[in-house]
């Protein structure tokens, strides 16, 4: 595979270094190791992700930082860096945003170190700070990203990714208790709530931009990573990955489905690192200004979706709930982007009726 990540300019000059106070040395922070994106070419994970085409991230190489997840000395730790006004504090961190940031966290009672040079460099930014949330999973903000001239060439023939202003896709947490960890999220940070779940488990769904989601926790009495997603602009790049995935015995976590919330067909492959990825299309797009959050009843999924990672018994219950809200009539529209779909003639006067109802 060709990446061209040695052709890069700034999207604004190396700042000088903002006066931001730390309370501790970089190094104390958990740090992942040096060679993390090894966990991004495993086999399948290599297959299914490295089609990432950097020109459709705005130009940034924050595709490579935005989750950073691996499996470290039986140490789970996650780097996330938070970009396109995920914390309210404009469409791009600058450097006086960055320190604020900084500052509310401290003010907020959270260590905060600012990253090293090296650090910076590895990430292709021009600054960062490094913190932590409640459970220790690392959290990164940075700016200045670099940018790409040149897109990467995919690994196999797929139609690209659903990223840009929306970031790279969401990551989704097991945490031991919501409530430990959701107000870091939501009122230090800055998430916003797009909805959340009681049964079969507890989940809140939070977003910074468009995206239905960014972020995720699910309370399953743990900490670690459940997933990342990655969302495809071709259903049949879905359709093929998940072929790839059917091909190698026992890496289907989760089988071919669609989600009640985001509206996301999807199917979730286990990774070597204990970690999901979630591979989909077709995800639902909010306005942040006006979105009213709910509590959603129907289950996390309209159709498919077995969780076998969850064991027999949440297999059964999701198809209990799937088969419930199928005899109440719930759907839900596709959501589809210029030039890949085509819309077709009427031809159903029960369907035109409906629609033009709709309308």
């Amino acid at each position: 595979m060709v990446q061209s990540w040695r052709a890069v300019t700034w999207l604004e000059k190396p700042p000088c270094r903002p006066k931001i106070v730390i309370s501790s040395d970089e190094q104390r922070l958990p740090v992942p190791p040096r060679h993390w994106g090894q966990w991004l070419q495993l086999p399948l994970i290599g297959r299914l992700a490295r089609g990432y085409n950097a020109a459709r991230f705005a130009g940034t190489l924050a595709m490579l930082a935005a989750v950073v997840v691996c499996n470290f000395f039986g140490r789970h730790l996650v780097a996330m860096t938070l970009t396109a006004g995920a914390l309210a504090l404009g469409t791009v961190l600058t450097p006086a945003a960055l320190q604020a940031m900084a500052a509310r966290l401290e003010a907020a009672g959270h260590r905060v170190a600012l990253g090293s040079a090296a650090l910076a460099a590895r990430r292709r930014v021009a600054e960062l700070i490094v913190t932590a949330d409640p459970l220790g999973n690392r959290v990164e903000l940075f700016h200045g990203p670099e940018v790409a001239e040149k897109p990467f060439i995919p690994g196999r023939a797929i139609s690209g990714f659903r990223t840009g202003p929306l970031g790279m896709g969401h990551a989704v947490l097991n945490v031991p208790r919501v409530e430990d960890v959701l107000p870091f999220y939501r009122e230090v940070l800055g998430f916003g709530l797009s909805d959340w779940v009681e049964n079969p488990f507890r989940a809140y769904f939070m977003h910074v931009n468009g995206r239905h989601h960014s972020l995720a926790l699910i309370e399953t009495g743990k900490a670690s990573l459940h997933h990342l997603m990655m969302e495809c602009l071709s259903l049949d790049d879905v359709g093929q990955g998940y072929d790839i995935a059917l091909s190698e015995e026992g890496r289907i976590g989760t089988t071919l489905g669609r989600h009640t919330n985001d509206w996301m067909t999807s199917f979730y492959a286990r990774t070597p690192g204990g970690f999901l990825v979630e591979y989909g299309w077709g995800g639902r797009h909010i306005e942040p200004a006006t979105w009213q959050p709910v509590r959603m009843d129907s289950g996390p999924s309209l159709w498919g979706h077995d969780r076998h990672w969850a064991g027999p018994e949440a297999v059964a219950k999701g198809r209990e709930m799937r088969m419930a809200a199928a005899a109440r009539g719930e759907r839900a529209p596709v959501q589809v982007l210029p030039g890949n779909h085509t819309l077709m003639p009427g031809a159903c006067p029960w369907w035109d009726g409906l629609r033009g109802a709709a309308e």
